[in-house]
């Protein structure tokens, strides 16, 4: 078996989700070799039950599992694996980063800068219209601007890049061959065409449920450079974007809004912790280019250096309530 064979199949076991998949990474270090563990040994090690034991060792005898690695790959998809040449570098070094990504399309490139796009999604008409015009502006000075393909303004960023037919990147909360919702489906057809791409952790067919668009957050904070918020309630999903912003020392700017809107609570809220007060296209864009080089191996590494020097903008206190990845708070996968 090859290292995607590996993966694939340890990624796509019945019953087992990224809890359990993390623990069994961070104790025999790769698939490959968790795929040669005794069933003794697993069994020691106390990380599966009975039932998620019996579905490892079934999955390992069978291998149906590496048919569909077979027709996604006919489909036009592909799957990556940590560790191979397509991960992204921006992911490699965060928390929970994630084991395998289905990708249709491209990938963002590790060269360009990035933004993230992120918003409510019963938005106002204008945070529609502001997530449009940012994403627009971004994207035709050479930013890559990453969403969710969620209704409100994860669709209205996708649709300011591709009304200008320039890339833009959408994290799906469901498999990638489920369009969610449904009234995106032009658009996620759209983001192809214009040379984007669309991502997902999830396994194929796997359906859009709620606990695993916070999940996927961290991928769409992960991708970027930088995190803008249009509008966000004061008590939403949004903020979890920005909770994994902060964690992964990403940049948090904020669009400010009216006092009396409940729209822009969030907003106004996070620029009161310190978050940046967007303002304009131009600042945002200079600072994206300016601390950052794209070219050659050491460049790459001094940004890298860079990156763990620099200190997020907001402390932001008063959503780290939102950061602990337990089943207290956000069912993990």
């Amino acid at each position: 078996m090859t290292a995607e064979e590996y993966w694939f199949w340890l990624t796509n076991i019945e019953g087992i989700y990224y809890e359990k998949i993390d623990r069994i990474v961070k104790l025999y270090k790769s698939a490959e070799n968790a795929f040669k563990i005794s069933e003794a040994d697993l069994a020691g090690a106390e990380i599966l039950d009975a039932n998620e034991l019996h579905s490892f060792t079934e999955s390992r005898r069978t291998l149906k599992m590496l048919k569909t690695l077979e027709k996604i790959k006919k489909a036009g998809i592909r799957f990556i694996y940590l560790g191979s040449p397509e991960y992204p570098e921006r992911l490699e070094n965060i928390d929970k980063k994630p084991f395998s990504l289905y990708v249709k399309g491209k990938l963002p490139s590790d060269e360009l800068p990035s933004a993230a796009i992120v918003g409510a999604r019963a938005c106002t008409n204008y945070g529609r219209k502001m997530a449009e015009k940012i994403s627009a502006d971004l994207s035709e000075n050479g930013v890559q601007v990453i969403s969710g393909l969620a209704l409100g303004i994860d669709g209205a960023a996708a649709k300011g890049a591709t009304s200008v037919s320039k890339p833009t990147f959408a994290v799906l909360g469901s498999g990638i061959d489920v369009i969610y919702p449904k009234s995106n489906l032009n658009l996620y057809y759209e983001i192809l065409m214009t040379g984007g791409g669309i991502i997902s952790e999830f396994p194929m067919g796997t359906q859009p449920l709620s606990w695993q668009f916070p999940f996927r957050n961290r991928i769409i904070s992960g991708l970027s450079d930088k995190v803008i918020v249009i509008e966000a309630r004061k008590r939403s999903g949004t903020l979890i974007t920005a909770g994994y912003a902060l964690e992964q020392g990403r940049d948090i700017y904020a669009l400010p809004g009216r006092y009396d809107d409940v729209c822009s609570e969030g907003c106004n809220k996070l620029i009161a912790d310190g978050a940046g007060i967007y303002t304009g296209s131009e600042d945002l864009i200079c600072d994206l280019f300016s601390s950052h080089s794209f070219t050659g191996k050491e460049a790459k590494e001094d940004v890298k250096k860079e990156k763990k020097k620099r200190a997020p903008k907001a402390e932001l206190g008063s959503i780290k309530k939102y950061l602990s990845l337990t089943p207290k708070n956000i069912k993990t996968i």
